[in-house]
């Protein structure tokens, strides 16, 4: 991750977008914080703008354009449904504000693009949200393949996936499965390896009335290294959240992989030789390592180039998969 790099002032963070994600884990971890500090609030829904207001006790702006206005806010995390996040980016970029955007950047590979080329020009950061590569779990992954622990990786395997409730709805309308729930099994793998992966196969089923995506398969290949990834994803199925790591000496699973339920223990299992052992990991809150790395890249302009590198990364691996998919002509 990013040098620790010292940054007196805590970055002063506007949300924009106050779903149900935003309520319960986005501002939460701020107010754990010590880097970064909730400056405000933004949304169109009143109701909901003026209670969590009160309960964050934090200024409050009915639209992004009233907020960017603000000289007190430095940078923006934009929480809105995906097919605005483009736009919203390129607004809160415009304005000379930061920017930390939750999955995916844009619906398309040109506009992630674009929204990284634009940064560069203002020297503003632009942080895509990714929690499971800033928690100690995938730290602990890392070791176990840099130190071979496991042999040679012969296979990789992720799964994200859940059942289609209610409260799934919007999300189904807002981007579909592969930008949602296949950003995660796709992508975090990937930062495991010294190679970029070469997507061999994808699919993408379960179309429902609105032509979104419902669910996804994928196959990628490591060539140099002689490493499979498969890759599945969804909603409307079994509750399923885990990487597994196959080597010629020992296979890891680690399960919760991507978002991190607490009623879940965050150990990883190992076997070896038919030993089992069960690795602890500390417990910690992801989204809130993700913010104070971010707020460091404003004081680094190296440590900003490599966030916008790890955003294209994944989006790069999106795009692919979508067009194999034949979701690149749905989603512009």
């Amino acid at each position: 991750m990013l040098e620790m790099l010292e940054n007196p002032e805590p970055v002063a963070l506007g949300v924009y977008g106050i779903g149900k994600h935003a309520c319960r884990t986005i501002l939460p971890a701020i107010a754990v914080s010590e880097r970064v500090r909730l400056a405000g609030i933004a949304s169109r829904d009143i109701e909901v703008l003026r209670a969590q207001s009160d309960f964050w006790k934090c200024r409050a702006w009915p639209s992004l354009n009233k907020m960017l206005r603000e000289s007190e806010v430095d940078a923006v995390m934009v929480s809105t449904p995906i097919p605005s996040h483009y736009s919203d980016g390129i607004a809160v970029l415009k304005a000379g504000k930061h920017l930390w955007s939750e999955k995916a950047l844009a619906c398309t590979l040109e506009e992630s693009e674009a929204l990284v080329k634009l940064s560069r020009q203002k020297n503003l950061a632009l942080c895509l949200s990714c929690p499971p590569l800033y928690h100690p779990q995938f730290k602990v992954l890392a070791t176990l393949i840099r130190e071979e622990q496991l042999g040679a990786i012969r296979s990789v395997s992720a799964s994200f996936a859940f059942p289609l409730t209610k409260e799934l709805g919007s999300k189904v309308n807002a981007g579909g499965a592969l930008l949602d729930t296949g950003f995660y099994p796709l992508g975090v793998p990937t930062f495991l390896f010294d190679e970029e992966p070469v997507l061999e196969g994808g699919s993408a089923i379960g179309q429902d009335d609105n032509n979104t995506d419902l669910a996804g398969a994928a196959l990628l290949r490591y060539p140099k290294l002689g490493i499979h990834h498969s890759a599945i994803w969804g909603y409307g199925s079994d509750y399923i959240n885990e990487i597994r790591i196959i080597g010629e000496t020992g296979m890891v699973l680690a399960s919760p992989a991507f978002s991190k339920p607490s009623h879940l223990p965050q150990g990883l299992e190992l076997r070896r030789q038919n030993i089992t052992e069960i690795i602890p990991i500390d417990e910690c809150n992801q989204f809130t390592k993700m913010l104070e790395d971010f707020a460091l890249t404003l004081t680094s302009t190296d440590a900003q180039e490599r966030l916008r590198k790890q955003a294209l990364k994944h989006q790069r691996l999106v795009g692919s998969v979508q067009v194999m998919c034949g979701l690149s002509d749905r989603i512009l």
